[in-house]
């Protein structure tokens, strides 16, 4: 979506992006969760990893200094192979179960940013069709279909001595948006118009 897109969406519909980048928010959040517990787990099994490998190291070590294999001890553990393979089988299988899970939870949230998305999609085209049809046909400053003349701004309220005061600049306001009424067809163009 580029900047005018968006311009537009905004104008058209500032609820409807509201909602949306709250639902996109949500999946940012849930994609962080998930990230974090696979570091989490990733950085359990590095450290596990790196104790067989200093055990790895220590026999090895030990092994080439001529000690029998029996006798070969690491912090006062013996280290079994055996069991070392194992327990790192079964922390990657552990491991990659828990990344399939997390996939299953990015995939089920994904449809639900879809059908967010969708509905989002939906409530919009309803808004649209809703001014369109609260906007009235009389807008137009004749049967041609020009806009009418652009009235000029109103100075702007300032709240000091050198501006307008509040009545003036509300009437003038007012003025503008009802006589170029065909210029903003919307309340969302509106509210664009008095903010700016």
């Amino acid at each position: 979506m580029d900047y005018d897109q968006f311009s537009k969406l905004l104008s058209d519909s500032p609820e409807a992006v509201f909602h949306e980048f709250k639902a996109r928010s949500f999946l940012v959040l849930a994609q962080q969760a998930v990230m974090l517990e696979q570091h989490n787990g990733t950085k359990a099994v590095d450290e596990t990893m790196d104790l067989y490998y200093r055990w790895a190291r220590a026999l090895a070590d030990q092994i080439k200094a001529g000690a029998p294999p029996k006798q070969v001890r690491f912090d006062g553990v013996d280290p079994d192979a055996a069991a070392i393979q194992q327990g790192l089988i079964e922390q990657i299988a552990d491991r990659d179960a828990d990344i399939r899970q997390k996939d299953e939870e990015i995939g089920r949230t994904t449809q639900s940013l879809a059908t967010i998305t969708n509905e989002v999609v939906r409530l919009r085209a309803q808004l649209t069709d809703r001014n369109r049809a609260d906007t009235p046909a009389t807008n137009v400053s004749d049967s041609t279909g020009r806009r009418s003349a652009k009235v000029p701004n109103p100075q702007a309220f300032t709240d000091d001595t050198g501006g307008p005061t509040w009545g003036t600049f509300y009437n003038g306001l007012m003025y503008k948006l009802s006589a170029n009424a065909d210029h903003f067809t919307n309340d969302a163009m509106k509210y664009g118009y008095i903010a700016s």
